[in-house]
């Protein structure tokens, strides 16, 4: 393709807002080219902060960002890792380590200038060589990258045109690409990964990003430093602790005596019940943190094979009850499963799901449902999903007022996440509690994992949704890309291919005398900008 095709435009928005205009705004093809401006940050110098502990709820399944298997673990990837472009405090999608790209008019070809002076926390510089390396390296079926369908498998090739330009060329043009590069397309070094291998690189990894890691013992913390060379960020706090305390009253007790300095995935309960305490906030935070409970219709169970069975058990749960009852008001309804200013939340359906037991059983009875036979609903134990282990059960009470019975699991997270990803799924479930916590305003891909047919945490399983689905891949501009997320959504609303509940905000209790402020729409902590 002739170079002198392209044009150049800058990102001028953050990814807010559900309109076709502000999500042009925030999306990159308009069916011209497009292009990022180029950026400069100071780079400014002090002395090394104090040490900053945070308490999570889990243990992080890995540091190797191309085998992660957690929401979570980008509270170890976002500090550490970068992508060609990230997503800053308030949502705006920025250059990182590219300074600028110009897209085809045919959105085919994206040729990224990177970022000299950028370096891995080994010193080595950032090259052309690590972009194409992470690519190949995120789709090599020996790695097993459970997200490489959302950027790496729809990249044809990517060329070396010379040690700060690379041509990326995609198999087919893609509006959400470069919104999904911060979460879903990290850089890794090629150089010490051929060096010290795979194992040794996620025993101890090497990133780019504002912090270096320096530390981890498996369940009880992971540690990163302050990385003083980085080219835009250089933190003001010191050593950063990952403390995991899964028990929620120990892990607000370290925030109440002072032994954690932030403390993540704070219950509801108690952000209610502390929110005027001394020695601490209450910090929140609206997310793109999405509960919502899946079908198994491929499994043991044939009456979920019945789109009448699921509507009904859409209307037998009373979301509004549950969640004014769970969440304590820290959290936002659902009538998709998305968050409002999220890529075609706004769609319409002509008949929304209400509470109504008594339809639910109508529907039900006609279907030949089989009341005897109970749901068997799982969820995670209550730490990496904020009130997992209460939603579960809310859910069975609610699927009572029906005549549905239910048979109820909760799993330890790691064990839950091994289930959600396992291949073939268990066909004993039957309902699934999950959550997506990703950053990116575009639900695809989390629409993509969870819904399509064989994907890595699908129960479900249907033509159409899979091919309304597939068409968003082919979506060249904003808008049509918009349109195509409100249609999909209105035929996961058809179908009842799933049961949408609530977003959670992300809620941190942060001691007096540090400054730390949530990322907009990320339900990780952070700590670029923190202070102490």
């Amino acid at each position: 393709m002739n170079d002198n095709s392209t044009v150049r435009a800058s990102i001028t928005s953050a990814a807010t807002g559900g309109s076709a205009s502000s999500l042009s705004r925030r999306t990159l093809l308009q069916g011209t080219a497009a292009a990022m401006a180029l950026w400069s940050w100071p780079q400014p110098a002090h002395a090394a902060g104090k040490p900053v502990s945070v308490a999570i709820g889990a243990d992080l399944t890995s540091l190797d960002p191309h085998k992660f298997v957690s929401g979570l673990d980008h509270a170890f990837f976002s500090n550490v890792f970068e992508s060609l472009m990230v997503h800053d405090q308030d949502g705006t999608l920025i250059p990182a380590l590219a300074e600028s790209v110009t897209v085809s008019e045919d959105g085919l070809v994206h040729t990224f200038a990177l970022r000299k002076g950028a370096t891995w926390h080994n010193g080595d510089p950032f090259s052309a060589e690590d972009v194409r390396f992470s690519w190949m390296r995120s789709i090599d079926p020996a790695i097993g990258n459970s997200r490489a369908s959302v950027v790496s498998n729809k990249i044809k090739d990517i060329e070396i045109v010379d040690p700060y330009t690379v041509r990326m060329i995609l198999k087919a043009a893609d509006a959400s690409l470069h919104q999904n590069f911060p979460t879903y397309f990290y850089m890794v070094p090629k150089n010490y990964i051929e060096k010290v291998g795979d194992e040794a690189f996620g025993a101890n990894p090497i990133g780019t990003g504002p912090f270096r890691y320096t530390d981890r013992k498996a369940s009880e913390f992971v540690k990163f430093a302050p990385y003083e060379a980085h080219y835009r960020v250089v933190p003001k706090v010191g050593e950063v602790t990952l403390k995991v305390i899964p028990d929620d009253q120990t892990r607000m007790a370290q925030a109440q005596t002072g032994e954690s300095d932030i403390v993540t995935s704070v219950p509801l309960i108690f952000a209610a019940r502390m929110s005027g305490a001394s020695g601490f906030r209450i910090v929140r935070a609206p997310s793109f943190s999405n509960a919502f409970m899946v079908f198994n219709n491929r499994g043991n169970n044939e009456d979920l094979q019945k789109v009448e069975v699921r509507r009904a058990i859409n209307l037998a749960i009373d979301r509004e009850s549950l969640m004014k009852a769970l969440t304590f008001g820290f959290a936002t309804p659902h009538k998709f499963t998305c968050t409002p200013g999220m890529i075609g939340c706004d769609a319409v359906a002509e008949n929304p799901y209400r509470y109504d037991p008594q339809e639910a059983r109508r529907l039900l009875t006609e279907a030949g449902f089989n009341f005897d036979r109970p749901l068997k609903i799982v969820g995670p134990a209550t730490g990496r999903v904020t009130q997992a282990r209460e939603t579960v059960e809310a859910v069975a009470q609610s699927l009572a007022s029906a005549g549905i019975r239910t048979e109820i699991e909760i799993l330890e997270f790691g064990t839950w996440a091994t289930v959600a990803f396992a291949k073939p799924k268990d066909p004993s479930i039957d309902m699934y509690l999950l959550s997506a916590g990703d950053a990116s305003p575009d639900p695809g891909p989390r629409m993509i994992r969870t819904l399509r047919t064989g994907e890595a945490m699908s129960f479900f399983s249907n033509d159409e949704l899979d091919d309304a689905l597939a068409a968003l891949g082919r979506m060249r501009t904003a808008q049509e890309y918009e349109q195509q997320m409100r249609a999909v959504y209105l035929v996961i609303h058809k179908l009842a291919a799933n049961v949408p509940l609530w977003s959670y905000d992300a809620i941190y209790a942060v001691r007096d005398g540090v400054t730390f402020e949530p990322f907009k729409n990320i339900n990780w902590p952070v700590m670029w900008y923190a202070a102490k």
